[in-house]
């Protein structure tokens, strides 16, 4: 199915069924509704040089692999205009109606040596929902361009799966499993994100950081609702940095709601970084094995085992008697989403679960094995 395009004036957010995105102001849209791998890379072309204000990659339901003999590749996307860009997982054939859910749309780097998405020079907003990125062995990379102020533009990621990626199959050259660079002219920091999003399985042997949310002056830093597990690097932090630019300031963390627990390797676990942060953050309602660096005292944190059911099998859901169950925060900032990771209600008990999965009683005895 080749790529279908339109252009409307969209206003506020995208009203699909599941749709759970934040807003993006009143604008002109360019929509592309794409089935393959190579409607695709055909849609982040077009974003890459689009006139219109925002970009809106609708993906429909299925797997879209890396295949380098059929020309079939991934790779940098470097836009050279201000335009914003959404990638959205979940649509049914034609792109009229959506069901959120990461496992149904699957970007599949196939192991295959460079194979990575990086969305480059960005000058608006990326928004990367309903997504699972997988076998990508360089990475998933958003950098914004150092060319314009990064205030108030918006990189995130949400509601998607980053797992199973594996740096050794790459060039042999380091790479992230997921950098958010959120640095502008001048050091300007834009909002960096990922939210109720699972970061699980993934394997990098380059840098020393695997995983990093980067953010420059007067910037903000949100990772909330997510699960961050079973990460491994050779040396360094295996989890997620949390991190400013150079001696940047007056950063707004927003961090809380979370699972970070066994990343590292032999034993020796870092699951959350921030000691290049440049004031001690709030690290709140998280349950975390190992942090580095100064936080914010609190008694809301947690460092126990969180009975995930199976995570040697991929499944990061939480298991009967988890402490993560109902340990979660009243409110958050910009409010909770509607749904879990698979779809459910955010809240099922008094309070929200840690992670990006709220428990239920079924989970104990149906799984339906499709998270890795």
């Amino acid at each position: 199915m080749s790529p279908s395009l339109r252009r409307l004036l969209a206003y506020g957010m995208i009203l699909t069924a599941g749709t759970v995105s934040g807003t993006f102001a009143a604008r002109a849209e360019e929509i592309h509704c794409v089935a393959d791998m190579a409607g695709l890379r055909t849609a982040l072309g077009a974003w890459t040089a689009s006139v219109e204000p925002l970009v809106t990659i609708r993906l429909v339901r299925g797997v879209y692999a890396v295949d380098s003999a059929a020309g079939n590749v991934l790779g940098m996307f470097q836009s050279t205009t201000a335009a914003s860009l959404q990638l959205l997982g979940g649509y049914a054939d034609g792109c009229d109606t959506r069901v959120v859910d990461p496992r149904n749309t699957v970007i599949d780097g196939g192991n295959e040596m460079n194979s990575y998405l990086r969305l480059y020079n960005v000058a608006g907003d990326v928004l990367v929902e309903g997504v699972t990125l997988t076998r990508l062995p360089n990475g998933v990379d958003v950098v914004h361009t150092s060319a314009q102020p990064a205030a108030g533009h918006r990189l995130r990621i949400e509601h998607s799966r980053i797992v199973g990626n594996d740096s050794r199959f790459g060039n042999g050259g380091p790479a992230y499993t997921l950098r958010l660079w959120g640095v502008g002219e001048g050091t300007s920091g834009a909002e960096v994100a990922l939210v109720n999003s699972v970061l699980a399985r993934n394997y990098n042997s380059g840098f020393t950081q695997s995983s990093t949310l980067t953010t420059g002056n007067s910037g903000r830093i949100v990772l909330t609702g997510s699960t961050i597990a079973s990460n491994t690097l050779d040396i360094g932090a295996a989890g997620i940095v949390l991190q400013n630019f150079a001696s940047a300031s007056g950063i707004d963390f927003v961090v809380m709601n979370n699972i970070a627990w066994h990343n590292g390797t032999l034993g020796a676990w870092l699951d959350i970084d921030v000691s290049h942060a440049q004031q001690p953050p709030a690290v709140t309602w998280t349950l975390a094995g190992a942090i580095r660096g100064d936080i914010q005292p609190t008694a809301t944190n947690l460092s126990v085992d969180p009975h995930f059911l199976s995570p040697g099998g991929g499944n990061f859901r939480l298991g009967g008697g988890s402490p993560a169950v109902d340990a979660g925060s009243a409110t958050q900032p910009d409010g909770f989403p509607d749904h879990d990771l698979d779809g459910r209600p955010r809240i099922a008990g008094p309070a929200v679960d840690l992670g990006a999965y709220e428990a239920v009683p079924g989970d104990l005895i149906f799984y339906d094995g499709m998270d890795d």
